[in-house]
Parts: C-alpha cells; sequence; structure tokens
C-alpha cells in the first residue's frame, strides 16, 4: 500500500503556496537570473532516513549562502569553538548579509553572513587551495549522503562579479580573520556556493544536523555533537539575514538560506527540510520558501519551543505476526499455516506523546513491511496534537483505499479515531488478524460452532480407520458448561483433553495466558510428563471436549504415533512461545 501520506501533505502545503508570485530572481550574480522562477520544490527528511518530496524537489541549484553553516561544521572539527570564536564572533549583525562590516573586535559578526563565511573557509585547513575545496566539497556531500559537483558557469559568474566578496576578504585578511593568500581563499568560497544541490539534498543535510551529525541515510558520523550545537545556535540566530529574529519568532525553526532560493530548516532530533523557490524578497530569502516553513512549522507543530520534549521512541515495539502471536492455541495445520503467512500481519506497540514524528515513524515502518493487517496497541500512548490526528486520519483513508485492515487494541489517547476495527486487548486483536490470515489461505474462519472429529483433529488427522477407531474407543466425550472448570492449577494431571467445539480460557493466578478452540489439545505436557496441571481452564460457552484418561489398550505403534504426535505439537507451540517473548 501507499502510505506517503507526509508527502501527500507536502503537496497541499505546495499547492497553498505556488501561485505566490511575489519576489524576484537574484540578478547580481547573472547566471542565477537564468533560473525559472516556476521552479518549486519541498523536500523533507526525518531522522530515521525517510525522505518526502512534493514538486520540483529533484531540480538542482546552486547551493549559494546555505553552504555556510556545513562549513562551519568543518572548521569547527577542525580547530574547536574556542579557536573559531577568536576569529569569527556569533553575533547577529542586522545588516545585510553582504555587509562591509566589522564588530567591535574586527570580526566578522558571524559564519552566516560573507564575511564570516569567508573567514570559514580560510580556516579550514589545508596545504593547498585545490585541498581545501576537496574538503569543502567533501563534507558537503557527506551531508548530502551523495556525491555533489560544481555549477561551473556560475563559479565563472560568480568569481567575474563578485567584486564586493573581494573587498570583504581583504579587509578580513587585514584584520587577521584569515591566513594565506586572501584571492585564494576567496576562489573557494566561489566553488563552495556554486555546488549544486536540490531540496530533497537539502533536506538530508538539515536531517544529518538534526540526527547530531550524523546522516540518517548513510549512517556516516559526518560531525560531531558539540559542533552540531555550536551550528545550530548561530543558524538560529543568524541564518535568515535580518529576517533571523523574526524568522525564529514564527517558525522556531534553526535554519539557513541562499540567494538561489534555497532554505535548509530542522527541529532537532526530528526532521530536516528543504525549500527550493528561486524569488527571493529584498533581504536575500525566498519568498515561497519562507511561506512553506511558516506554515509546516504551524501546521506539523515544529516550532522548537512549542514542541513536547523528547521521551520515549513512539514505536515501543514493532513485529510480524510470525514473531508475535495470540494466546489461542490453534491446532497444529493452522499453527503451521500462521508460521507461513503471519508476515502479512503487521503488530505495532504505540508509546508516548503521538505527534509529526511517531506518525513518520510508523508510516514508513509500515511502508517498509506493506501488510494485509496492521495492528496497533495505543494503551501507552499520550496526548496526540492536532497535526498528527489530521495525518492519522489521512493514513487511514489511504490505508482502506489500499485494501489494509488497521485495528485498534486497548484503550488510551488513540491516534486511530476513525478506525472501523478495535479490540480491548492486543490478543484479542491478534487473534482476530490470524483468523483472518487462515480466511485467505483457505482454512476458514475460525469454528465457533459446530464439531471438529477426531479425524480433524492434531490427534487423528490421517490415522488409518483401524487406529482412528481405535483411538475413539478409548476416548470419552464430555459436554462442558459455560464458566465450568475442566482442570485447575495444581491439580494432578490425569488426561488428555480434544477440544472439539466451543471456546475456552486457560488462567494463571486470574491472568488469561492461553485460549483453546475447536481442535486444539489441552494438557499435553502433564499427559506426557505427569506434571501437575500448571493453569485452570474454564469453557467460555457450551463446549464438548474428547477426554482420553490414558493411552492403554492401545497396539504400540500407535502409541508410539500418538506421543510423536504430542511432542512435535510441543515444540512449536514452544518455538512461538518463544518468539513472542524474545
Amino acid at each position: 500500500m501507499s502510505t506517503d501520506v507526509i508527502g501527500q501533505a507536502l503537496d497541499r502545503l505546495r499547492e497553498r503556496h505556488v501561485d505566490n508570485r511575489d519576489g524576484v530572481l537574484a540578478d547580481y550574480i547573472p547566471e542565477l537570473a537564468k533560473a525559472d522562477p516556476s521552479w518549486f520544490g519541498i523536500g523533507l527528511c526525518t531522522v530515521d532516513g525517510a525522505v518526502h518530496g512534493s514538486g520540483d524537489f529533484g531540480q538542482p541549484f546552486t547551493i549559494q549562502s546555505v553552504s555556510k553553516p556545513f562549513v562551519y561544521a568543518l572548521a569547527l572539527a577542525d580547530h574547536g569553538s574556542e579557536a573559531i570564536l577568536r576569529r569569527i564572533g556569533v553575533e547577529p549583525s542586522g545588516d545585510a548579509f553582504n555587509s562591509i562590516q566589522l564588530d567591535a573586535a574586527d570580526r566578522p559578526h558571524n559564519p552566516m553572513v560573507n564575511a564570516g563565511a569567508i573567514a570559514t573557509v580560510g580556516l579550514v585547513r589545508a596545504s593547498t587551495t585545490a585541498e581545501r575545496f576537496e574538503r569543502v566539497l567533501g563534507v558537503l556531500s557527506a551531508f548530502a549522503g551523495r556525491p555533489l559537483e560544481v555549477d561551473e558557469a556560475v563559479y565563472e559568474s560568480e568569481k567575474e562579479t563578485g567584486h564586493r566578496n573581494r573587498a570583504i576578504v581583504h579587509l578580513i585578511r587585514q584584520v587577521g580573520a584569515i591566513d594565506g593568500d586572501p584571492e585564494e581563499v576567496l576562489d573557494v568560497y566561489f566553488r563552495q556556493c556554486s555546488v549544486l544541490v536540490t531540496a530533497g539534498d537539502l533536506a538530508v543535510m538539515a536531517a544529518t544536523l538534526a540526527n547530531d551529525g550524523i546522516n540518517p541515510r548513510t549512517g556516516e558520523r559526518v560531525v560531531d555533537g558539540t559542533a552540531v550545537g555550536d551550528v545550530l545556535s548561530v543558524m538560529y540566530s543568524a541564518g535568515m539575514y535580518d529576517y533571523s529574529g523574526e524568522w525564529a519568532h514564527r517558525t522556531g525553526l534553526p535554519a539557513k538560506s541562499g540567494v538561489s532560493g534555497g532554505i535548509a530548516a530542522l527541529i532537532p532530533g526530528q526532521v530536516g527540510v528543504g525549500v527550493f523557490s528561486p524569488p527571493v524578497d529584498d533581504r536575500g530569502n525566498s519568498v515561497r520558501g519562507v511561506a512553506v516553513c511558516e506554515d509546516l512549522s504551524a501546521r506539523l507543530g515544529l516550532h522548537l519551543f512549542r514542541s513536547r520534549p523528547r521521551t520515549l521512541p513512539p514505536l515501543r515495539s514493532v513485529a510480524t505476526g510470525v514473531e508475535r502471536r495470540s494466546l489461542r492455541v490453534w491446532p497444529h495445520r493452522e499453527a503451521d499455516l500462521l508460521e507461513r503467512h503471519g508476515g502479512g500481519v503487521l503488530v505495532v506497540e504505540a508509546q508516548g506523546p503521538w505527534s509529526f514524528v511517531a506518525c513518520a515513524r510508523l508510516f514508513a515502518v509500515v511502508e517498509e513491511h506493506e501488510p494485509d493487517h496492521l495492528v496497533v496497541e495505543v494503551s501507552r500512548v499520550g496526548a496526540v496534537d492536532g497535526a498528527a490526528a489530521t495525518l492519522m486520519r489521512e493514513f487511514l483513508a489511504s490505508a482502506a483505499a489500499a485494501g489494509t485492515d488497521v485495528v485498534v487494541a486497548g484503550s488510551g489517547r488513540d491516534p486511530f479515531a476513525g478506525a472501523a476495527k478495535r479490540f480491548p486487548s492486543l490478543d484479542a486483536a491478534l487473534e482476530w488478524c490470524e483468523a483472518r490470515v487462515l480466511e485467505s489461505v483457505g482454512r476458514g474462519a475460525v469454528q465457533a460452532v459446530g464439531v471438529v472429529p477426531l479425524a480433524e483433529s492434531d490427534l487423528g488427522r490421517g490415522l488409518p480407520p483401524a487406529q482412528l477407531a481405535a483411538l475413539e474407543r478409548i476416548g470419552e466425550r464430555r459436554l462442558v458448561d459455560p464458566a465450568e472448570p475442566i482442570t485447575r492449577a495444581g491439580d494432578a494431571t490425569s488426561s488428555l483433553l480434544l477440544v472439539l467445539s466451543g471456546h475456552l480460557t486457560a488462567l494463571v493466578d486470574g491472568r488469561r495466558v492461553a485460549a483453546f478452540g475447536p481442535g486444539s489439545l489441552i494438557g499435553e505436557m502433564g499427559f506426557l510428563t505427569g506434571a501437575p496441571r500448571s493453569a485452570t481452564v474454564r469453557a467460555d460457552e457450551t463446549c464438548v471436549v474428547m477426554e482420553f484418561p490414558s493411552f492403554d489398550g492401545l497396539e504400540p505403534a500407535l502409541v508410539a504415533e500418538l506421543h510423536r504426535r504430542l511432542g512435535v505439537i510441543l515444540a512449536g507451540r514452544l518455538a512461538a512461545a518463544t518468539r513472542s517473548t524474545a
């Protein structure tokens, strides 16, 4: 089934802003003025590595100033925070990004404006200009999770027209913010800004910062957590030029923009966002990009200081119907079918506050497994925010359209309002799904009424007529009334019981530990070993059982075969119990 509910939400988000024609193309770099103003893409990457996109999120464009925080991370890794602070400040400037102004200590105000970004490039350790750029391109590629390239035409355009940046680089060389040849440092900076990315790349790059410096797609640690904290602090206070304060107030997202129309934003521990739309406002920020991020933050509850604290992972456990079984003791043939076909059931135990991130993680798991039946246990779920509730309604509609049963188990603050199938316990939900699996592979529904003959049971199936008749003669049929115990915990085991009709429940200290239906055997362990009864078994309804006090009087070959069958059944039950409790 398609569960890209988040992708569909991004499509609607894009549709809300696609008709916004405000802003102009940046033309002080001539190549940027050649962009198509209609390009508009949105990418989103969770810290689990799931990527979603809408529109032109695969359209390449040059990264420009969005590169600054990532190269700053590289310089921090090379020198440490204190050494960088001696040359580059961290205060918002209040000036335009290309201002030729320094702070009171003759430092660039911060690494997010051009003066600070050029100084940052000069602090990247290298013995040659080529090595310096190779390291810059390498770190940008590691953040993106793929090899990136330079747009040579934009590089040449930057180099030919970047006179203001030349003034800046010579100024910061004069005050000691960089060492060495300023023109070589500037050349690397021009190439850095000319690296081609997509909105999808920016989402992954931002998600790498959100994931404490580990790329969620590749698993590579790109930068350590200490550097990430320093980078995010400056992004939050100065990443959107002289709009940074209002941006922080409105979105609560650390972010960085670029004059080519890109914005990378993130919420730590949750998600990275990349937006691309070339028309920019008079501050150099993408008009549609700003609007999308503000809308996205509000609708998905991503504001850093309005989000709930990180607590437990939203998915406590994930298992298939092979690994997680109900307490129902199925006859051997049905149990074997469930062993082979139970993978179509996905069992998820949810917990904690239910937010956008919880939805994203559930959707990713469902997309991976593509189950026929999804069971979600909700007893441990806390508050469900509005954005999550909306996404879950859309998910339920998508699942219904794909023919996937969504089954809710337990009671709690339920994010699945509207789900048609609900059960008071996980066990009841699992039993229902197991019955549906058996129906789908041709074994029919669970038999609530009627009698399973001895010849169709695990004990008698396939025996020659004479042996079957002999077994039938030593068995005694019993009618069991509702709530009547047929065994009691601690009693001596005196017989083996075969359920022919009806349902029974096994209890230990009042707790349900197993359930039996037509065709099931009860007490085989005690029958073989002489151990006392381990549970009290009571009828849930009027039942018919066949009782075998012993196999005395049967021919030895038949007794050996019956013991073998009991051993196979016990082994299967033990294996299933081991998987369910692993």
